[in-house]
């Protein structure tokens, strides 16, 4: 079908979002942010080396030069989930389980290969698309489609990696 793939058949490129870490990073007051980002982008490469997850938010690239480091993510339509619970006023049963099933399952993901988030919260949770108001994640309807948004966690300059030194020490 069309637009099935991109040129010469290849598959098609998903929608990429820049994001810019550190201007300037080479004045003193970056350096600490810097290694952040740097141990950001560290954790999500080692995370997709073990394949992706799809609850958790993808890295497509790394940009840094002598001002600034530049994230190519992919793109989060639906915002913050905590401003989608306050939008939505409460969210059903099945809305919050199937919401809790995604983020448990790239936790599961996460510490099966070493890595604790340390800052899961409402605003480190976005949602791939908007959600629709009615149906599952809304105020019931007849007839909704009950659409699954997808949930992805971000963030992750304050996270651990362990490794089997970690481990023997109890950290």
């Amino acid at each position: 079908p069309e637009g099935a793939t991109g040129a010469n058949g290849t598959p098609p490129v998903p929608p990429l979002a820049p994001r810019l870490v550190a201007p300037r990073p080479g004045l003193p007051r970056h350096t600490g942010l810097l290694a952040q980002f740097q141990h950001e982008v560290d954790v999500l490469l080692a995370l997709q080396r073990h394949g992706s997850h799809p609850a958790i938010i993808e890295l497509a690239d790394v940009f840094v030069d002598e001002e600034r480091i530049l994230l190519v993510m992919e793109v989060m339509q639906g915002g913050e989930l905590f401003d989608y619970v306050v939008e939505q006023g409460k969210l059903s049963e099945a809305a919050a389980a199937a919401m809790l099933r995604q983020i448990l399952s790239a936790v599961d993901f996460m510490h099966a290969r070493g890595i604790i988030h340390r800052d899961l919260k409402p605003e480190n949770l976005l949602l791939k698309h908007k959600a629709p108001r009615n149906g599952l994640f809304g105020r019931a309807t007849s007839g909704a489609s009950g659409a699954e948004p997808i949930v992805k966690i971000i963030d992750f300059g304050l996270s651990k990696m362990f490794d089997d030194d970690d481990a023997a020490e109890g950290a």
